[in-house]
């Protein structure tokens, strides 16, 4: 995958004021996440796409945090000790896993932090 820079007509994604909003849209809605990878994230999979498409990407990335909030999600599972990258699985804890009788695991691979890439 690569890498684009910017050049003088295209300014660095974080002084758009597409960026400005999708961020403080992700103000304290991401975790432990950092909003501005996320951000960065959007920024990069919505390249030449217009604003709607770009917002509309935001969201469902904050819904999923949502759900994952909701669903009390936490890392069952994780690559082995020392490694970052590799397959995580997630399962419900406390209260939440005992509510629902529906299991809800997923598994999520994590390949790369910068440019972030990965498969859920």
């Amino acid at each position: 995958m690569t890498h684009t820079r910017p050049t003088a007509a295209q300014p660095p994604a974080q002084h758009t004021e597409a960026f400005q909003v999708l961020a403080s849209l992700a103000h304290d809605e991401t975790g432990s996440v950092p909003a501005e990878m996320l951000v960065h994230h959007v920024m990069r999979i919505t390249r030449g796409g217009d604003w709607p498409v770009k917002r509309a990407a935001m969201e469902a990335c904050l819904r999923r945090f949502e759900f994952a909030h909701r669903d009390e999600l936490r890392v069952a599972e994780r690559p082995p000790r020392g490694q970052v990258f590799g397959v995580y699985r997630t399962r419900r804890s406390g209260a939440a896993a005992r509510k629902r009788t529906r299991r809800r695991p997923y598994e999520t691979v994590l390949q790369s932090l910068d440019p972030l890439a990965g498969s859920c």
